[in-house]
């Protein structure tokens, strides 16, 4: 007999808390170009395979799944979009399940305490472990931000993106970054406390731009090439993106970028 789950999608409904939504009139049928329209859309990096979720937390309806869904997690598209908000739960390992739903709670405290009109440029990264249908064990970087609120300025419609991070060998630990785009500040938040309060990143854009196809596994001769830049400046760029970040190498620079939310 096969045993039954210990938790539901109802730990997530908890973690929203109890929540009104006045839905305006409004068609969300296209769903992809209101994420291309969102002002956080070009601020995803997805280093390593990964599948898109939307999901409303009104209805609890899974509204957009894509095919790579099997690929991650094991569970066809037929699967994912019959278990709707379940699949998570299924996806998630047992043992980061509580410390997911407590950060979860958390960053959705905060997110409420922001001005309605700047709840949509907080974007939060979940870093833990997925686990396949097949019992395989992943890294994950669960990346969710909202993409559709109600008459109030409450988010009622989910974006997610989950991408497989098992090659970049991250810390085993979880964690839980809320990055807000729109003042370029994040805060680390673990159970336990509220959060801990993020220092602005001090980063230019181009040292984003070479840290970002760093991630990407390009070398600093194709980033020249890439930037046209000189081979050169592209190592002064990771030199001083090594010190801002005092880490030793690219691998390590890669972990601090993908933990922190700088991708």
């Amino acid at each position: 007999m096969k045993k039954a789950l210990s938790h539901s999608y109802i730990d997530f409904a908890n973690a929203l808390g109890k929540r009104q939504y006045l839905v305006r009139d409004k068609d969300y049928d296209d769903l992809l170009e209101s994420i291309d329209q969102h002002p956080l859309s070009k601020g995803f990096a997805t280093i390593g395979p990964y599948f898109f979720l939307i999901g409303n937390v009104k209805t609890w309806k899974t509204l957009y799944l894509s095919d790579e869904v099997g690929q991650i997690t094991g569970y066809s598209y037929k699967e994912g979009m019959e278990m709707g908000p379940e699949l998570l739960v299924r996806f998630t390992h047992p043992e980061d399940y509580a410390f997911a739903m407590q950060t979860n709670q958390k960053a959705i405290e905060i997110l409420y305490q922001q001005a309605p009109e700047d709840r949509a440029y907080f974007i939060c990264s979940f870093y833990y472990r997925g686990l396949r249908k097949d019992g395989k064990v992943l890294s994950i970087q669960h990346q969710i931000f909202p993409i559709g609120f109600d008459v109030q300025g409450n988010p009622y419609i989910f974006a997610m993106i989950l991408t497989d991070i098992s090659h970049l060998n991250l810390p085993r630990n979880p964690r839980t970054v809320l990055f807000d785009k729109k003042r370029n500040q994040l805060q680390v938040i673990n159970p336990g406390e509220f959060f801990i309060a993020g220092k602005p990143l001090k980063y230019s854009k181009r040292e984003k731009e070479v840290l970002r196809l760093l991630a990407s596994g390009h070398s600093s001769k194709a980033i020249a090439e890439k930037l046209e830049l000189s081979f050169h400046t592209v190592v002064t760029y990771r030199k001083r993106l090594l010190e801002k970040t005092e880490v030793k190498n690219t691998t390590e620079l890669v972990n601090f970028a993908m933990i922190n939310a700088l991708l």
